[in-house]
């Protein structure tokens, strides 16, 4: 499958799993989960989804930079968002859930200074192409 609709996959699974969690919430008048909700629906839906629209606009190599960020965001994405929802729910009694959610968020954001790196090349790339 393709970088980018890879990420437009997980992205949808992500908007979907951050609305029904915001419908429960509501419905049920508790808003515990809140936090994980929003993380849900910011890293899960709106960062992959933004991910996949930007790698649908280039064709790489399997083991290119862009693989490596979309793919480590695809694994700490959904680890960092599951501990944090754990560690919600557990009403902060299991440490080891909130560690589990630093360490994955620390992966989410090593994904976004990729992506960043990934961009800044993308773009001298083009760059060099239209000068030829």
């Amino acid at each position: 499958m393709h970088i980018g609709n890879t990420c437009i996959v997980a992205a949808a699974v992500f908007g979907v799993i951050g609305m029904a969690m915001g419908l429960f919430m509501g419905i049920g008048g508790d808003f515990s989960l809140s936090h994980a909700h929003s993380h849900i629906n910011l890293a899960g839906w709106v960062t992959l989804a933004i991910y996949g629209l930007y790698h649908r606009g280039f064709v790489r190599k399997r083991y290119s930079p862009a693989w490596i960020q979309a793919v480590l965001a695809l694994v700490a994405t959904p680890i960092f968002t599951l501990a944090l929802t754990a560690y919600l729910l557990s009403g902060t009694q299991i440490k080891a859930f909130i560690i589990v959610a630093m360490l994955s968020g620390i992966l989410v954001a090593i994904s976004m200074a990729l992506f960043l790196f990934v961009a800044i090349q993308d773009a001298r790339s083009v760059t060099a192409n239209a000068s030829t």
